[in-house]
């Protein structure tokens, strides 16, 4: 190649390529169109337009089981011991039979009386389809077949109670020809029982824990006597307390039985576009009005977005969560920024929070929890909403 064409070469490549600097120009710059777009970041705090509380029949289904009276609250616990476990033994005689459950906790008074009686089951039921309102009449047998009274006078101990009526047991034993009547038996608390007690499930941790029906039993002959301990089944609780609900300055999160808080935000003057940096629900804790087992050291509450104006059933799968160590708190804190990116994206779908505690102290506790609610005399206390947000300024 001649010089002369070299010269040529470079003259093009001069006119076609930008010409380069250690500053770019504000048109090649990369950054143009954000310098372009002014954004302000805002903060708001709301305070709750509406609150209050409600009592849903739910079925439980937990890791312990209640039974018991006290300051107005009642838990009866169901079990069943399953047929198909318990060997069918035509000619056999029951010497004796006890039902033992293994106590674990206590709500109330552990001083006061503890009793119940066991009455046997003539209906078909299911551990996760069973509520307070699904007993019905005819439901269970009114003769007693067995007995216990006493006191909680440990947090945990073996509660067995004998049972009397043998020919129940005999017929949970009968030939599979003949019809299924082993339904289990349901545990109501004598009417001087002042305490509470949660007694340990089936199917969670150790079988040795287990509910376990103890058969003494003979053949006809009388030659040979065995004792045996049956312990899977099916099992739960179903609780309850009327009117809990009566002074509107409070929200209630109610296990057991169970009582629902709903509280709800007006967020109108946050603009549709908004990206929710932050969104801080805070409740204040009512630590007087609270009643708690001597077993909770700390509790979560969690909120769900609502998905449905008039059904409260229909909420969010995953909520916020907040957990306090009740010895210091004052507040519960949530983060709804996600719920309230939703509703300000459609304000048609705000229709508020549930709250309630979580899986495991709902469906095996008595635990209470309130709030100040949106009506609470003191304005301090109300349920507030903090929310930090980018919008596009003018």
């Amino acid at each position: 190649m001649s010089w002369r064409h070299t010269i040529i070469i470079f003259a093009v490549l001069a006119t076609i390529l930008p010409g380069c600097s250690d500053d770019p120009s504000a048109l090649n710059s990369v950054g143009t169109q954000l310098l372009q777009t002014k954004v302000v970041v805002k903060s708001d705090t709301l305070h709750a337009v509406s609150s209050s509380s409600f009592r849903q029949y739910i079925s439980m289904d937990g890791r312990t089981n209640l039974i018991g009276r006290s300051g107005g609250y009642t838990a009866y616990t169901l079990l069943h011991f399953y047929p198909a476990y318990i060997p069918q033994r035509d000619t056999v005689v029951v010497v004796s039979a006890s039902l033992s459950v293994r106590a674990e906790t206590w709500f109330g008074d552990s001083l006061a009386s503890f009793g119940f009686t066991v009455h046997e089951i003539n209906q078909q039921w299911g551990q996760t389809t069973f509520r307070w309102d699904s007993l019905g009449s005819g439901f269970f047998n009114t003769n007693a077949a067995g007995t216990y009274a006493g006191t909680a006078a440990r947090d945990t101990q073996w509660i067995s109670v004998n049972l009397a009526d043998t020919a129940m047991v005999r017929r949970w034993l009968r030939p599979i020809t003949l019809p299924n009547s082993n339904y289990g038996v349901i545990l109501f608390p004598s009417p001087n029982t002042n305490v509470v007690r949660g007694v340990h499930a089936f199917e969670f941790g150790s079988d040795t824990l287990y509910p376990r029906l103890t058969v003494v039993a003979r053949n006809i002959a009388g030659t040979v006597t065995d004792t045996t301990i049956y312990k899977v089944g099916q099992d739960t609780f179903v609780g309850n307390i009327d009117n809990l609900n009566s002074n509107s300055e409070l929200i209630y999160a109610q296990a057991g039985v169970a009582y629902r808080g709903l509280v709800r935000f007006d967020v109108s003057s946050i603009p549709r576009g908004a990206i929710i940096n932050q969104a801080q629900l805070t409740l204040t804790y009512s630590r007087g009005t609270s009643i708690l087992n001597r077993f909770t050291n700390d509790s979560t509450i969690v909120a769900y977005a609502l998905q449905n104006a008039s059904d409260y059933t229909k909420f969010e799968s995953v909520g916020a969560v907040a957990k306090s160590a009740l010895a210091t708190a004052n507040s519960f804190v949530f983060d709804i920024r996600h719920q309230a990116q939703e509703w300000i994206r459609d304000q048609s779908l705000n229709y508020g929070l549930v709250l309630r505690t979580t899986n495991t102290s709902e469906f095996s506790s008595f635990d209470l929890f309130t709030f100040y609610s949106a009506t609470a005399q003191d304005s301090t206390t109300r349920p507030k909403l903090i929310v930090t947000y980018t919008v596009e300024s003018n």
